[in-house]
């Protein structure tokens, strides 16, 4: 899972979902310089990520930012969102993976809006063996007059697993472009993320998921 709740690299969705019938929580944190919110209020996110069918992936996400308080409203500033992916086309010998996906799309003072369309296929490589492709486009058309963003054009990226512990990630999400690291200490069960949003600013986030 990404630190943004859905199935993907460091921030960016790939054209992966969750398994069917699998359900996954988690929490991630995006230091402040790369909050949608502001630059003084850094980002925790806990989502919950489910598996539906094979070919839909549904989540829930609150976003709180730690220290920014709005009047009349306890506690930190927070914002809910919902997310859905639906893969059209399963990955072959050789057709890539084709996804359809949308972030936040409903009320009307969105900050995480997106609708994008991502493929995804591994390669295999002479050196480097295994190596998974992703390429994608993201667009506002859901919704022009969301109040952010958090993707608008052209992403891509490229994931290396070096073991079965252990993934190397690699990112341009129509911003920055960003490093990260997957621990997986129980395999696909657990995943640890430790990532340099903007190849400078550390962030990160967990996930544990299990069958329904």
């Amino acid at each position: 899972m990404s630190i943004t709740g859905t199935t993907g690299l460091v921030d960016i969705p790939t054209a992966h979902i969750i398994p069917d019938g699998k359900i996954a929580f988690g929490i991630g944190y995006t230091n402040k310089k790369y909050s949608l919110y502001s630059p003084k209020y850094a980002q925790v996110t806990y989502y919950v990520t489910i598996g539906y069918l094979p070919f839909l992936e549904m989540g829930l996400r609150i976003t709180h930012f730690p220290g920014k308080m709005e009047p009349g409203v306890y506690g930190s500033t927070k914002d809910r969102m919902a997310s859905v992916k639906l893969r059209v086309i399963k990955e072959g010998r050789y057709l890539p993976s084709m996804l359809l996906g949308a972030r936040d799309i409903i009320g009307g003072s969105t900050r995480f809006n997106a609708a994008y369309i991502v493929m995804s296929k591994c390669v295999h490589l002479l050196l480097l063996g295994s190596l998974d492709i992703h390429l994608g486009y993201a667009s506002d058309i859901l919704m022009k007059e969301a109040d952010h963003h958090s993707m608008l054009g052209p992403f891509a990226g490229l994931e290396k697993k070096l073991c079965r512990y252990l993934t190397v990630m690699g990112e341009y999400d129509t911003r920055k472009c960003s490093l990260g690291l997957r621990i997986m200490p129980w395999g696909d069960r657990t995943n640890i993320d430790l990532v340099a949003l903007g190849l400078k600013r550390i962030s990160g986030g967990m996930s544990i998921s299990f069958g329904l």
